[in-house]
């Protein structure tokens, strides 16, 4: 178990990402929704916004697998862009209406496509009965916009102009600006990029060049990939060490 504090000041407990973990979002890393539902599951507090929850993957990528990522053009340290997060702004906004009330935020959940202005609402009270509305199906959203008013509908609309900006982030790399955009799906592409820094082969040989000196293997799944990478080089130390023995002797 991970615990770090937000820069929204808020305490988060996360779940260890494994060398099995790795594996796992390897193999569905092309199936968007996969992906979501599966990163979702390593959030153990709950209620984090899109921003938070970016900052909490990038957490687990610095501690469980290492803090540079390697990319096909180019390479960089993980601090780059959690240095871009410092100041999360509180941008919660309520609305009252008709003795309702609808209450505006960050998107809860990553993009499958793109973000869109229904995203931003966070719940809405109608009747007295509050409506978590990010956990709705697309279909029960557009009946619940369909029925508010055409004024509160231009406060969302305006909401979600002033802050999709906020869930672009830009950092300098080489001399060049690289974005990274929240609001859409590509987002969930670079995350499961990586957090995936081995495949299936790769997978299978440190877990059987492993297990020849730690036979359980279990223990082996729920190590993260630091760790391995750390058995790995001990291993290698050692075979050296015993081969040079050996021909000292001979």
């Amino acid at each position: 178990m991970l615990g770090l504090v937000l820069p929204t000041s808020k305490s988060v407990l996360l779940k260890t990402f494994t060398i099995e973990n790795c594996k796992e979002i390897y193999n569905i890393r092309d199936n968007k929704e996969a992906v979501i539902s599966f990163l979702d599951n390593f959030f153990l507090t709950s209620n984090l916004n899109i921003l938070e929850k970016f900052y909490c993957l990038l957490h687990i990528r610095d501690l469980c697998i290492g803090n540079i990522i390697e990319l096909r053009d180019y390479g960089f340290d993980i601090s780059q862009i959690q240095d871009e997060l410092v100041e999360i702004d509180n941008i919660k906004k309520v609305i009252n209406f008709n003795n309702n009330s609808i209450t505006l935020n960050y998107p809860k959940a990553f993009p499958v496509t793109t973000l869109y202005e229904g995203n931003f609402i966070e719940t809405i009270i109608l009747d007295d009965e509050t409506i978590d509305f990010c956990n709705l199906n697309s279909t029960d959203q557009a009946l619940i916009l369909n029925y508010l008013p055409l004024e509160i509908k231009t406060e969302v609309t305006k909401f979600y102009k002033k802050h999709i900006s906020k869930l672009e982030i830009n950092f300098t790399l080489k001399g060049d600006t690289i974005n990274l955009n929240l609001h859409d799906s590509f987002i969930v592409s670079f995350l499961a990029t990586i957090l995936s820094p081995i495949d299936n082969n790769a997978f299978r040989d440190y877990i059987f060049i492993l297990s020849e000196r730690m036979h359980d293997i279990t223990f082996l799944q729920n190590c993260t990939f630091l760790d391995i990478k750390d058995y790995m080089e001990l291993y290698v130390k050692e075979n050296k060490e015993r081969n040079d023995e050996v021909k000292n002797k001979s």
